[in-house]
């Protein structure tokens, strides 16, 4: 079997938000609630904050 060597959904919904999508953008991107994403990225939010979009 051959591995693909994927990534989880929130390192994904992380990784998006940090390009500077928003919440939403990612959420419709992923297929996923925008609360679960906002939930992932809170954490992660600071001075290093993308805009909001």
């Amino acid at each position: 079997m051959e591995e693909r060597g994927g990534v989880c959904l929130a390192e994904e919904a992380e990784r998006l938000w940090r390009t500077g999508m928003g919440v939403e953008e990612v959420a419709g991107r992923m297929g996923v609630d925008a609360a679960w994403v906002e939930a992932v990225i809170s954490p992660h939010r600071g001075n290093e904050e993308p805009e909001k979009g």
